[in-house]
């Protein structure tokens, strides 16, 4: 749910006029948790994919993000990034910080895999 709402927030960011979360879905399977959303833009598709991939001004998404960045690369290996937000729900403050492997096909799928034991989640 999070990284729904943090995508509707990185739409604004990126200017989109019309946003629609068609379906958000959470499946868990053998200690694995996977979320799909599925959301309908009214925005340039490269302006879009540009703001939800530019990890080196990954805060200007939204307030909760304390850091993001690419990690380095070493050879073949995939792209990784790092990312930490900090969250406060009354008085119960939390941050979690993510290693993520970041997969592309075109501009049409963006996908993210958290790394277990480099991340909270």
């Amino acid at each position: 749910m999070m990284r729904g709402l943090l995508f509707s927030l990185a739409l604004l960011a990126a200017g989109v006029h019309a946003a629609e979360l068609k379906s958000v879905e959470v499946t868990h399977k053998k200690g694995v948790y996977r979320m799909t959303s599925v959301t309908v833009l009214d925005a340039p598709l490269a302006g879009v994919f540009d703001v939800l991939t530019d990890y080196d001004d990954f805060e200007r998404i939204s307030s909760v993000y304390d850091d993001a960045h690419f990690l380095p690369r070493l050879g073949d290996d995939p792209v990784r990034v790092y990312t930490r937000v900090k969250g406060c729900v009354w008085f119960y403050c939390q941050t979690l910080e993510r290693v993520e492997v970041l997969t592309n096909e075109g501009l049409t799928c963006l996908r993210t895999e958290a790394i277990p034991n480099a991340s909270d989640f």
